[in-house]
Parts: structure tokens; C-alpha cells; sequence
């Protein structure tokens, strides 16, 4: 969603997604000093989902996909490493440290379960593992 209509209106979104009180924000934004008001404001749809983009924005860099996030990172190391410099190698080292801070934010994913083998009767047992006569 881009930026609110009225530019009071979208510092007022902004303050609420940095979870100001909507008073707070309000007065910041540049309204009155009316609680009831900046409460109704709050509500308004247009300000919700201005405040739920920007929160999401806040919180995940606009985006939930960590994957190419890591991708790009590594991407951008291999190419200072080829400046061949140690401000190259320095920052090399902190996206490829920012790359694996990151990595251990992703889901782990439990390996798929092996297929059910049912056990051995001791005589199957006896017949496979008997020694050699």
C-alpha cells in the first residue's frame, strides 16, 4: 500500500506502527490535542492497513522470504572479496556474518520420517545373521 493521501495522515500511521499511543502520535503528526478524535483516526481503514504494511515493512524488510535475503548477502560478499582489499575482505566477512545470523532465523525443517520397516521375527533374524557352517 503506498503512503497516505494526506501527509499528517501518513506521520500519524507512522507513529502508530512505531507503537506510539494514538494520542502521542497524533500530536507528533501535527493534529490537536483530542483524544477522542485521534482514537477515531486510529480506527480509520485506510490508517489500519497503513499501519499493518508499515509494521510488517518494520519488522521483515517488507518481505518474509529470508531465503533470497541470505542469497543476495552472499552474492554481495563474493563481490567485495573480488576488490581484493582489506575494506573488500572486512566487508565480505560481515555480509557473510549477517548471511549466517540469518540462516539461523529460518525454520528448520524436520527431515521426512523414514518409511515404517517392520521388525524382524527371530527366525528371520536366525536365518540372516546365523553363522557360516
Amino acid at each position: 500500500m503506498a503512503a497516505l493521501v494526506h501527509r499528517r495522515l501518513e506521520l500519524f500511521a507512522q507513529g502508530l506502527a512505531r507503537r506510539l499511543a494514538h494520542t502521542q502520535a497524533a500530536r507528533d503528526a501535527g493534529y490537536g490535542h483530542s483524544p477522542r478524535a485521534s482514537k477515531l483516526r486510529a480506527r480509520r481503514p485506510d490508517v489500519v492497513a497503513r499501519v499493518a504494511v508499515l509494521t510488517e515493512q518494520a519488522a521483515g524488510g517488507g518481505g518474509r522470504d529470508l531465503g533470497s535475503l541470505i542469497d543476495e548477502l552472499i552474492a554481495m560478499a563474493k563481490e567485495a572479496r573480488k576488490l581484493n582489499t582489506a575494506a573488500g575482505f572486512t566487508a565480505a566477512r560481515g555480509l557473510i556474518g549477517e548471511a549466517a545470523r540469518l540462516k539461523g532465523l529460518l525454520p528448520h525443517e524436520d527431515p521426512a520420517p523414514a518409511p515404517y520397516k517392520p521388525r524382524m521375527t527371530t527366525e528371520e533374524w536366525i536365518r540372516k545373521f546365523r553363522p557360516a557352517s
